[in-house]
């Protein structure tokens, strides 16, 4: 059960100032965490959905754009390395807010799995399954013993707290 900010897997919407997002390349020693973006511009720099995992690493940053079959600009993926997950994370919104959902293999007890990291500003933006929209909450509203949904995609998946 979750009980407060900073269980596994609940953290609250988040917001930086003053930063700059660069991308982040591992020293020699450390541990290398893969790093998938989408972007709503050409050059993947305006992150708007971050993917962190311990998957394969690419020799070097890519930056794939994805356009529509009219072959207008749709969106761009890039594929790099982090040494840091918080520290990228306080850098990749670009003082935005954010939300961090973190996935385990199972029970919450074992390994991080990965950790996937939404603009929170309430837009649609597209990521990895379609596009997205979240919005920071304007009211506090009572804590429910229910399931409570906090972002639903624009192609019916839905993400939420059980």
């Amino acid at each position: 059960m979750l009980t407060s900010v900073g269980d596994p897997i609940l953290y609250p919407i988040a917001s930086a100032t003053d930063v700059t997002r660069t991308w982040g390349l591992a020293l020699a020693g450390s541990v290398e965490l893969n790093l998938e973006t989408y972007s709503e511009d050409s050059s993947c720099s305006k992150i708007v959905y971050a993917e962190i995992g311990t998957g394969n690493c690419p020799e070097s940053p890519t930056c794939t754009i994805k356009n529509d079959d009219n072959g207008e600009f749709l969106d761009a993926a890039g594929e790099s390395c982090i040494e840091d997950r918080d520290t990228y994370l306080q850098t990749a919104f670009e003082g935005a807010s954010y939300l961090t959902i973190e996935t385990y293999s199972s029970n919450c007890v074992g390994d991080l799995y990965d950790t996937r990291s939404y603009l929170a500003d309430g837009k649609y933006h597209p990521y990895k399954f379609g596009h997205f929209k979240i919005a920071e909450a304007t009211t506090k509203r009572p804590r429910c013993s229910y399931p409570i949904q906090v972002a639903t995609p624009v192609n019916g998946t839905k993400i939420g707290l059980l």
